[in-house]
């Protein structure tokens, strides 16, 4: 009976303890930047964005397909100017996009 009680104790312990350490800081909000590259929009038959990259001086972005994303695939083949929340996934630089629009292009 007594081992039993040890037991609970413990178990509810280790589960306190659990909840302590995964209840760390809160993760900071995410930058926003800015990007200027190409875009290169993959379609199917119907014109529907399938997938959409943005080709930036050194980095080529895959854009994540939410509704400004979807927008962004309009540019395709044009210089965009995009801001937008850039995240890491399997060595994968996504883009959030939040909003575009065609850069400009430089005065000569």
């Amino acid at each position: 009976m007594l081992f039993r009680l040890a037991l609970v104790i413990g178990v509810i312990g280790l589960f306190a303890a659990s909840t302590v350490l995964a209840a760390e800081a809160p993760a900071e909000k995410p930058a926003t930047v800015t990007v200027v590259g190409m875009v290169i929009a993959v379609k199917d038959a119907n014109s529907m964005p399938l997938s959409v990259k943005l080709a930036a001086k050194d980095v080529i972005y895959s854009v994540v397909l939410n509704k400004e994303g979807l927008k962004l695939a309009d540019f395709d083949g044009k210089e965009a100017e995009v801001k937008g929340i850039v995240t890491m996934k399997d060595n994968v630089s996504w883009l959030t996009v939040l909003s575009s629009k065609e850069a400009e292009k430089p005065k000569t």
